[in-house]
Formats: C-alpha cells, sequence, structure tokens
C-alpha cells in the first residue's frame, strides 16, 4: 500500500452504518420517571436541556445539556429527571463489535455542535408533520430522509472510537 493508501477502520462492519429504527424527542418533568427496561436495540440520548440521571447496568450517569450517551442492546437501564429534561433519542441497530457498555460524553462545544446539527437535520430534513412530536416517531422502511442522522451518528461514534473520547474543540 501507498502512503496515501488506507482502510476504512473495523469499527463499523460493511454495508449500512446503521439503521434508525425510531427517532423523537424525550421530554420529562421532575415527576416523570423511566421503569428499568432493556431493548434490543441500540439507544443514544443527546441532550437538548434540563437533566436527569440515566442508571445503565451498575453505572449511573447525570445529564445535562450537551451530554450524549450511546447504550448497546440489553443493557437494563431508567431514567429519574430532578427537573424539566429535553433530548433527542435515536434507537437504531448496527453492526458495531468493540461497544458492550454505555459510552458517556461530557457536553463540549464539539458535543454541542453535534447536537445542534442532528436538530437542524430534524427540522429540516425529517417530514414536517413529525418534528415535534414527542412520543418519537417509527421510521417507515421505505424512507430514505434519516439517512443523514444515521450518518451523523455513526460518525460521531467513530469519531468517539477512534479519537479514544472526548469530542476535541472546534
Amino acid at each position: 500500500m501507498g502512503k496515501n493508501d488506507y482502510t476504512l477502520p473495523e469499527i463499523l462492519m460493511p454495508g449500512s452504518l446503521l439503521q434508525l429504527l425510531h427517532w423523537g424527542y424525550a421530554e420529562a418533568s421532575a415527576t416523570d420517571n423511566v421503569v428499568e427496561h432493556e431493548h434490543d436495540y441500540w439507544q443514544c440520548n443527546w441532550v437538548i436541556s434540563g437533566g436527569c440521571d440515566f442508571y445503565a447496568g451498575k453505572e449511573c450517569f447525570t445529564l445535562k445539556k450537551g451530554d450524549m450517551i450511546f447504550l448497546p442492546p440489553h443493557i437494563k437501564h431508567k431514567l429519574i429527571y430532578y427537573r424539566k429534561f429535553l433530548s433527542l433519542t435515536f434507537k437504531y441497530r448496527t453492526n458495531l463489535s468493540m461497544i458492550n457498555e454505555p459510552l458517556f460524553v461530557k457536553s463540549s462545544k464539539a458535543s454541542m455542535g453535534i447536537i445542534s446539527a442532528a436538530e437542524i437535520l430534524v427540522k429540516t430534513a425529517f417530514p414536517k408533520k413529525m418534528v415535534g412530536v414527542k412520543t418519537g416517531i417509527a421510521i417507515d422502511d421505505e424512507a430514505h430522509y434519516q439517512h443523514l442522522i444515521e450518518y451523523l451518528i455513526a460518525g460521531t461514534i467513530n469519531f468517539l472510537l477512534l479519537k479514544n473520547n472526548p469530542l476535541p474543540e472546534p
């Protein structure tokens, strides 16, 4: 191989990087809680405002504005809200093989930029009737608008893994 040749890191398997299954705004107040549960797909929450305690397995992550958490499948988790909370939440399938525990990213200019980009993509590329729906939206198998978010999520995960966290300042 020449000095300018490279191969894609084996973090994500060839083919589709990930498939978005569900997206929406997770909104809650101090009186709300999400009971412990698990699922067979990935979940990430990108916090827009407020805060909560996100219990995943035996760990507790205090989420606040600008934080991001990526949760692999089959990890029991629950959320305890202590003030008004709003995040973008994405649920997806992927062939990630390197992560089997939660990936937590503390708020930074870079994470805030990624969250802002996701909000802009949701508001401009996703069907208008779905934007702002707080209960979340399932993705139609025939749709294509979600690919921008799929690449943003996959790129963010790859960047975090390759750079060993945290996100650098832009």
